[in-house]
């Protein structure tokens, strides 16, 4: 896991105990903005689970995702991308700004 995600990634499970299901829209957000790259919307999938989320793609095309990544050994885990629009992502944000923490 990059710095920046790993810095990014403590600073919200010690905001919210640990309890940040929901918060990868501004998650995402940041971690693109200090690092670069996209912002992808997709899922997080593993066993039976498949569950919305938001995580970051540089133009290397490494995945810079801290959330999906505690996952990362879980029987069938895989991301499956929706779409890279920035115009949804853009539109869907505000809704989440009340989690961004400073």
């Amino acid at each position: 896991m990059c710095g920046v995600c790993r810095e990014v990634i403590d600073r919200y499970n010690a905001h919210f105990e640990g309890e940040i299901q929901g918060c990868c829209p501004v998650i995402a957000d940041e971690i693109a903005e200090r690092i670069g790259g996209e912002v992808v919307a997709g899922y997080l999938c593993w066993t039976t689970v498949r569950r919305p989320h938001w995580w970051v793609v540089t133009p290397d095309g490494a995945a810079h995702d801290p959330m999906g990544d505690e996952l990362k050994d879980e029987p069938g885990f895989h991301r499956d991308e929706a779409h890279r629009q920035r115009g949804v992502f853009d539109s869907i944000l505000p809704q989440f700004e009340q989690w961004r923490v400073a």
